[in-house]
């Protein structure tokens, strides 16, 4: 794939083309055979770079248990719960409090995530368009990246360079046991089967029935006799199961 920012993580500008070496132009699907101008002209710069013949692995030490996919960037969670990052710097993305690309992997440090332990202390990770959330050992929430539209649940917009605790949780006493994130949005589960939102409100996404933005978690109140079990978001919406398997949108 395209590996602008580093994203793929192989340390390398080259696209990646797992079939081989072909013209960017003609890998497009029949269904997409219009080009723009612009495309064009992209697909002429593709054509100028090398391609990597077949995939190319990721170097990561330890396996890795989980991997998501942000705008130009890279999330991975390793199996002994650590998190691993890499692409796109600007806004915070990478979170280690500058605004470079990475190339390859880049290792943000437990530390980063309260006193967990060194193995074992992040249980899951999300990654949105430009902003990122991980859940820690003890249900807690930090996010980074962009704050426009109050992504991160911090009660601002401010972007963040570096991971930060969602207080909204840890002051309400709230444990998360699952987290998403959309383009401008996130989720979270709690362990009584809530589900909180928040973030841009724009088409009803965040499912509290007005179009309002919300800077930090809020409940679904739709929702609040339901024992939530699984959310994931989309770009612009948002969808959940309940322990009845009954799906909302």
């Amino acid at each position: 794939g395209l590996n602008e920012n580093g994203r793929l993580g192989t340390s390398s500008d080259r696209e990646n083309d797992p079939r081989g070496s072909m013209n960017s132009v003609n890998s497009r699907s029949s269904c997409e055979e219009i080009l723009t101008e612009e495309e064009n002209l992209r697909a002429q710069m593709l054509r100028k770079k090398d391609r990597i013949q077949g995939l190319r692995q990721v170097p990561l030490t330890n396996q890795v248990q989980k991997v998501c996919c942000g705008h130009k960037f890279t999330l991975a969670l390793d199996v002994l719960g650590q998190v691993f990052v890499w692409g796109y710097g600007g806004d915070g993305c990478i979170g280690d409090g500058n605004l470079e690309d990475k190339q390859t992997p880049f290792h943000l440090k437990p530390e980063n995530f309260g006193h967990i332990p060194t193995q074992g202390g992040i249980i899951d990770i999300a990654a949105g368009a430009e902003h990122c959330l991980v859940l820690n050992y003890y249900h807690e929430v930090y996010s980074w990246g962009k704050g426009k539209q109050g992504r991160l649940g911090h009660d601002s917009e401010s972007s963040q360079l570096t991971p930060k605790m969602i207080q909204y949780f840890a002051q309400n006493h709230v444990k998360v046991t699952q987290i998403a994130a959309g383009e401008q949005h996130s989720a979270a589960i709690t362990e009584n089967c809530k589900l909180y939102t928040w973030g841009c409100g724009a088409n009803y996404r965040l499912g509290h029935g007005t179009l309002q933005t919300m800077l930090k978690p809020c409940l679904n109140t739709y929702l609040k006799d339901s024992f939530v079990t699984r959310v994931s978001c989309g770009a612009t919406h948002t969808l959940c199961i309940a322990s009845t398997g009954h799906n909302y949108a």
